[in-house]
């Protein structure tokens, strides 16, 4: 009785199983990516010569005639590679587990300089962010709509590396930082054949902190800190391989 029984269980398990491997695949992938990324910058720090906050735009005004922006447009791109269903939650829920590697074009940004508030700004800060560099670890929820389509949730953590440039004719500074990055999204996948899968998703990433000295144009004296920090949002358009 009881080896009936074990022979039917083992029937069972191996007529399911196929079944379930077709919902959700098991294998490795590649891919690439681009975006359409919108960038952002929240300054502070403090001007020590001048003896004024550093500040953005919605918090402080400028004078006629002079630009404030602490927002710019991109384009950027990624490479990934990783394996599906590394955990799955019923024939059509998985976990799947990514590294990516991603870049970005260099951002423009123009911020409030002296003499801060209360009163309005004569001078400005012209702000670069350049060489930004991003190695996530991701994980992505699929959920399973169709044969073809998939919804998937995602999350990351990684590292950003970038280089802040600024000045505002009277001070200046720059530096390269490495900081702790993390990501969040939403987005869907659509089978194009066995092998390839086309994706679309909205993405914000946090790239950190920056804090750097400033200090007088042509090595002048220490004149306090810039510090920003740094976030972006975007909308990628990729392709997977699956291998």
């Amino acid at each position: 009785m009881k080896t009936a029984m074990i022979i039917a269980t083992l029937g069972a398990v191996m007529h399911v199983t196929p079944v379930y491997a077709q919902n959700i695949p098991n294998g490795f992938y590649a891919g690439a990516s681009l975006s359409a990324m919108h960038s952002n910058i929240t300054p502070s720090g403090t001007n020590t010569a001048g003896g004024f906050g550093n500040s953005d735009c919605d918090t402080t005004s400028v004078i006629a005639g002079l630009v404030c922006d602490d927002d710019d447009n991109v384009i950027s791109g990624s490479i990934f590679a990783g394996r599906e269903a590394v955990l799955s939650f019923g024939p059509k829920s998985s976990i799947r587990v990514e590294a990516e590697l991603a870049f970005a074009g260099d951002s423009e940004f123009v911020t409030p300089s002296f003499p801060g508030p209360p009163g309005p700004a004569a001078f400005v800060y012209n702000t670069e962010v350049t060489s930004l560099k991003t190695a996530f670890l991701n994980a992505y929820l699929d959920r399973s709509v169709s044969d073809k389509l998939t919804v998937f949730a995602s999350t990351g953590v990684g590292a950003s590396n970038f280089k802040l440039t600024t000045t505002d004719g009277v001070v200046q500074g720059n530096e390269s930082f490495t900081n702790f990055s993390f990501n969040f999204g939403l987005g869907a996948s659509y089978m194009l054949s066995d092998h390839i899968n086309v994706f679309t998703q909205i993405r914000y990433i946090y790239h950190g902190k920056a804090n750097m000295p400033i200090a007088g144009v042509g090595g002048g004296a220490p004149a306090g800190n810039y510090a920003v920090r740094l976030e972006t949002n975007e909308a990628r358009l990729g392709l997977m391989y699956k291998f």
